[in-house]
């Protein structure tokens, strides 16, 4: 992706963490927030996404540019138990670090509304559609 001023989007795992959330004082949930730093050379700004907000983005992209997915790696599988555990934490933080690199080298995903989304583009760092067509 192209910013507005000329620079790609580049992307790094800055880690995660566990969080623990109370439902009506009766239910405890437990999740992992993983951590990127995105940005263009003049932008920068961090995410933190639920491994199923990964899961939610490859749908979207996969029923929409199924070609285009064929290139990136799969993601790291659910997991139903261990899921806490850190050398699962760890590995699939490396793996969707891999994933996002990989999504971000491919010109036609990185112009699409739900990467954008996902990434939580400020809008002095999106692009326009025009820009995306000049810079081929």
């Amino acid at each position: 992706m192209v910013s507005k001023r000329g620079g790609k989007l580049q992307c790094f795992s800055k880690g995660s963490e566990n969080i623990q959330q109370s439902c009506c004082a009766v239910f405890n949930t437990e999740f992992t927030m993983y951590s990127f730093c995105i940005g263009d050379g003049t932008h920068k700004w961090t995410i933190q996404k639920r491994y199923s907000e990964f899961d939610a983005l490859d749908r979207e992209l996969q029923n929409k540019f199924p070609k285009k997915m064929l290139k990136i790696d799969r993601l790291p599988p659910k997991a139903i138990f261990g899921s806490m555990s850190p050398s699962r934490i760890s590995n699939r933080q490396k793996s969707l670090d891999s994933y996002l690199k990989a999504l971000l080298k491919e010109t036609e995903l990185v112009a699409s509304p739900e990467l954008h989304e996902f990434l939580e583009v400020p809008l002095e760092a999106a692009i326009s559609d025009d820009e995306v067509q000049n810079s081929k």
